[in-house]
């Protein structure tokens, strides 16, 4: 048993020490919009991005201001003849107040793995400076291992981008459409 602290400590040193971090985005901007506009815009993005908003919401404030979204995103790519796939989920926060907004994307983690479609162990760990896994560990060799932690970056920045986008078109709330 004091093996098992010693070890569990050890690991919990490692990735400390080793300063790897999980994927987090982080966008602040400025615009001239209401909070209650931004807000009803917010959530028009979420209802158009996401196929069931009511499903991806997890604590919604009006009055703060405040919308959090749990999502997945799927990576999938073929080796030989087998489709490999990873579900990794995230989470987003959207702050909002007059003339301001901000949206934060972290807690990326991967879920799940599988060989075709057979769940196995090969969760690719998705950090801006992991050392890259040897082939045994997900069935990658580097460039098909750094190929999908590319395309998984891509992915949820798509969403900052077309968050940015959608917010600041003109606003749905007040609008004389």
């Amino acid at each position: 048993m004091g093996k098992t602290i010693l070890l569990s400590i050890a690991v919990l040193f490692f990735f400390i020490g080793t300063g790897q971090r999980n994927f987090k985005w982080e966008k602040v901007d400025s615009v001239a919009k209401t909070k209650e506009q931004l807000y009803s815009d917010t959530k028009m993005f979420i209802a158009e991005n996401w196929k069931s908003s009511q499903s991806v919401i997890q604590n919604d404030d009006k009055e703060v201001g405040v919308i959090l979204v749990r999502g997945e995103i799927i990576q999938t790519t073929l080796i030989q003849i087998t489709l490999l796939k990873w579900i990794y989920s995230y989470s987003i926060k959207f702050f909002m107040r007059d003339g301001k907004y901000k949206m934060i994307i972290e807690n990326v983690t991967c879920t799940s793995a599988y060989w075709g479609a057979t769940p196995y162990s090969g969760c690719i760990v998705p950090c801006d400076d992991c050392p890259i896994p040897k082939f045994g560990e997900t069935g990658l060799n580097k460039t098909q291992y750094s190929k999908v932690i590319e395309t998984l970056r891509n992915d949820l920045q798509s969403i900052v981008d077309r968050y940015a986008t959608h917010i600041q078109k003109p606003s749905v709330l007040g609008s004389d459409w």
